[in-house]
Order: C-alpha cells, then structure tokens, then sequence
C-alpha cells in the first residue's frame, strides 16, 4: 500500500520543463540597444551599456520559468538602482519605462569599476559591471559571432530588429548604422553578464510604425531550439535559457522568443582577456 501512494504522488507531480527555462522572480540587466526611445531605449538584450554619447544606458527585466509575458513582473516602477565604485552615480529614469521594462541611465566623468545593481521588492537582484575609461588592472570580455540553422521545412532564424521610422538604420541590424553586438563585460573576475538574442522569421515588418517582428507565425516550441557555445560545456563554462516569450518589448509586441546567455568572461575566455566565441542556434521544425 505505501508502495502504491508514493508511487501515485510521484505522478501527480507536475514535470520539469525540457528545456532550459527561465530562472523564477529574477531580475536580469542588459543594455539597450540605443539612447533613446526612437534609438531602442527600451529594446534590451544587444549592444553595449556605454553608448557613444558618453553615458551608460541600462534595462532591468524581471524573469518567470513559464517564459510567458504575461507572467513577467512589471518593473516599470519599483526598481532601485545602485552602484560601488570610485565615485557616485546618479541613475536617471530615461522615461522610456514600456512593456515592463525599467530603463535608466547615468554617466561619470571618473575612471574605475562600477558594478550597478537593479533591485524591487520580491525579486532576485540583479548586477553587471560597468567600466569608465581605462583604469588598472585585468578585465574580461567575450564577443558572440551568432550561428543560425534549422533543421526541417521552414526559415531560419535570425536576430528580430525593432522597427522605428525615426531610427530605420537599425532595422534588420544592417550598415551602414549600428549593427546587433553581443558581448558580456569588460568584467572583473567572477562577475558574470548576460546577453539575450530575440529571435525572428519575419522579415515583413511595417517600418510605418513601431512594430516587432514575430517567429514562424506565432508558433515557437522551446523543445525544438537548441543552443550551444563551439567548443564550451554548458553548465560549467556557461548557462542559458530559453524564453517562449521574451522578456521587455520584444515579448510584448509580435511576440518573439528569446535565447539568453549567461557567462563569467573569465570563465567563458579560458582566463583571456578577450575572445569571439560562436553562439550556435538552431531550431527544428
């Protein structure tokens, strides 16, 4: 008889995803992709947090295992930002708080180290690292070349671009203006980052308005992607995880799914201070 109860109560448990889900009720910072809201001031996951401008530029996201927008916290209000470093900064609200997104920047005219910190009540906060000038010591970058495939009857992926008609350099990521970049750090030793790549099928969008493309029609199964760094092990050089529907703007207009890396340079570069690593994504239809 206890054999047989614990064997139902087995049953009724509900299953781990099969995929690499998000982490539950963490906060996760990322750069945007711009200055501004026409720029992609509310579009996180690529380029770098210092922008040509001078200032550094941050969007904080809040994470939920069932990669659902829906699910995700709204950190448009209730996110503090802090910082340690040599000196003060100040983190102004950019105004461009959207799609559950908090997007604040700031800037120093002193060399050294930050490392920033995004908190709200409820949440695990999140940190990343900031570096202004050149000051001492050893720091650590890895850049990601993207490597798109698919397997069976249909398109393969590539990065979803936000539309703007104020900033149509951006669409499709394509000279001569910015172009997607993604890289975590500089970084201090055993300072970890994260990157996130929306995905895409859709090379339709309207560039009338400000619209986000969508994956196959709408239809995403985080079973079928598969994600991996050439020549690194998941779990130890690095982890990722998949979002059906992505965290910030990019989950709430198409939607689009979103693959998001996470690494310790160091770590990740084999202890080099720079290195290009090949982020391979496929998805089978």
């Amino acid at each position: 008889m206890f054999i047989l109860k614990n064997i139902s109560t087995l049953a009724e448990q509900t299953p781990a995803p099969l995929y690499n889900a998000l982490p539950n009720n963490r906060i996760f910072i990322f750069p945007t992709a711009g200055e501004s809201f026409e720029k992609g001031g509310i579009y996180p996951g690529y380029r770098e947090f210092e922008k040509p401008d001078g200032g550094f530029y941050f969007a904080a996201v809040a994470s939920k295992s069932s990669g659902l927008f829906a699910d995700y916290s709204d950190l448009t209000t209730g996110v503090t930002f802090s910082a340690t470093g040599p000196a003060t900064l100040t983190f102004n609200d950019t105004a461009y708080n959207f799609a559950k997104t908090n997007a604040v920047n700031t800037s120093t005219a002193t060399t050294g180290v930050y490392t920033v910190t995004a908190s709200a009540a409820g949440l695990t906060s999140g940190t990343t690292q900031i570096v202004k000038g050149t000051p001492a010591g050893t720091r650590y970058k890895s850049t990601f070349t993207l490597n798109f495939a698919k397997t069976g009857t249909g398109v393969v992926p590539f990065v979803a671009a936000f539309d703007h008609v104020d900033d149509t350099g951006l669409h499709w990521n394509a000279a001569p203006a910015e172009s997607a970049i993604f890289s975590i750090g500089p970084f201090e030793q055993s300072q970890k980052g994260v990157i996130m790549v929306p995905l895409s099928t859709d090379n339709t969008v309207d560039y009338s308005g400000s619209t986000t493309a969508q994956f196959n029609g709408g239809v995403f199964d985080p079973i079928n992607l598969d994600v991996s760094i050439t020549g690194k092990t998941e779990g130890v050089d690095y982890d990722y995880y998949i979002a059906t529907e992505a965290m910030s703007i990019w989950g709430s207009i198409g939607p689009v799914p979103a693959v998001i890396i996470e690494a310790d340079p160091y770590v990740l570069n084999g202890g080099s201070s720079s290195a290009t690593h090949t982020l391979n994504i496929t998805y089978n239809y």
